[in-house]
């Protein structure tokens, strides 16, 4: 006799690893395709099939039974796909935003513009190797201007995360621009 949903998730709960196994089994291929589906590449999709797993077994004892399992994760999975693009729209723009900024700015010399364009390039490559939650803090924080309280509010982080992702994602920054500015002096 198989389990309905319900007792499946109320073991999941429990940390029994046999229930886990069994629900990976039972929903990781269709859910899966349906990933594969938003996002039309096969790397993505199992990113984004790891990323609804992680938040279904935090969520677990949320479920209800009103649903299938399969069709609850499939709405964890749809609504992390829309945050992702979200991210990816608001990381586009400020991208967008900081090549327009640098094709309109004004030189005084053809060699100044040559240096600012080359330092912008170097700050863009450095933003750019960010981890992805680092990478959207600094530009909210530095290219928006939000508040730490702000960005907590649109990355749904707890403000502390968002004062280390920023402090991590400076370190970072200096780090990797010095050993820039060092590799470019011995040339």
């Amino acid at each position: 006799m198989h389990e309905s949903d319900k007792e499946l998730a109320t073991r999941v709960v429990a940390a029994d690893a046999t229930a886990c196994e069994e629900l990976i089994q039972l929903t990781h291929a269709p859910l899966f395709r349906f990933a594969c589906h938003l996002t039309g590449d096969a790397g993505s999709a199992e990113e984004l099939v790891v990323e609804s797993f992680t938040r279904a077994w935090e969520k677990m004892s949320s479920y209800d039974g009103r649903s299938s399992l399969l069709t609850w994760l499939s709405r964890i999975a749809y609504r992390r796909y829309l945050d992702l693009q979200k991210r990816d729209q608001r990381f586009a723009a400020f991208r967008d935003q900081l090549v327009h900024e640098t094709i309109e700015s004004t030189s005084v010399t053809p060699i100044s513009d040559l240096v600012r364009s080359e330092d912008r390039a170097r700050l863009w490559q450095a933003v750019a190797s960010l981890g992805p939650d680092e990478r959207m803090a600094v530009a909210l924080h530095y290219r928006e201007g939000m508040s730490y309280r702000e960005i907590a509010d649109v990355l749904e982080s707890p403000i502390g995360t968002v004062k280390w992702r920023i402090s991590e994602a400076l370190h970072q920054l200096r780090m990797q621009l010095s050993q820039d500015l060092i590799r470019y002096e011995s040339e």
